[in-house]
């Protein structure tokens, strides 16, 4: 089930402009990355930007995810970026 089981990123923006990413993975020592990432494109300073791994108060526990950090969680937040992108410039 672990191999079949997917990875998850959720990227909330307060009211204040901070921000929030939430990951379904384990910490691997690039969460600083991560908070660059969302800063770089949405235009906000990295600080602005909480990385939580394993953020079971957003997913919960035996959510089926698979909590193995992966190459892909880069790209997962850059997509995530580019959507809250999107929808600020539709506002």
């Amino acid at each position: 089930m672990a191999n079949e089981a997917y990875r998850a990123v959720f990227l909330r923006v307060h009211p204040t402009g901070k921000m929030v990413l939430s990951l379904t993975t384990e910490a691997d020592g690039k969460e600083s990355e991560y908070a660059r990432l969302v800063a770089d494109e949405l235009g906000v300073p990295p600080l602005d930007v909480k990385v939580v791994p394993a953020d079971l108060d957003r997913f919960g526990e035996g959510h089926g995810y698979n909590t193995a950090p992966s190459e892909g969680a880069s790209a997962a937040i850059r997509s995530a970026s580019e959507k809250i992108r999107g929808k600020a410039r539709m506002l």
